[in-house]
């Protein structure tokens, strides 16, 4: 008999596949699926488009911004470290 996380592993994954499937997962598929799924053409089709991928673009930046953010900290706080060992080695 397999271990139990292992069972329930599995079930959270087939959650997570029930969710997605036939979602779209790049920005063709989305097309396609604006178009062929929703029935939306035309300029609606490009405005609605054109709108999600200025989001995406936003959340792009923000996702950049905030890791070069957690990156500072980090080197920040890596040469905090540094300064205070070379500190203790010149005591």
């Amino acid at each position: 008999m397999p271990p139990v996380t292992t069972d329930v592993r599995r079930r959270r994954d087939d959650r997570v596949d029930d969710r997605t499937l036939g979602a779209p997962r790049t920005t063709a598929d989305l097309r396609a699926f604006v178009t062929e799924h929703l029935g939306v053409t035309g300029s609606r089709a490009s405005e609605l488009l054109q709108a999600i991928d200025g989001v995406v673009a936003i959340q792009r930046q923000m996702i950049e911004a905030s890791k070069l953010e957690a990156i500072k900290a980090l080197s920040v706080g890596f040469a905090d470290k540094l300064d205070r060992l070379q500190q203790q080695l010149t005591e």
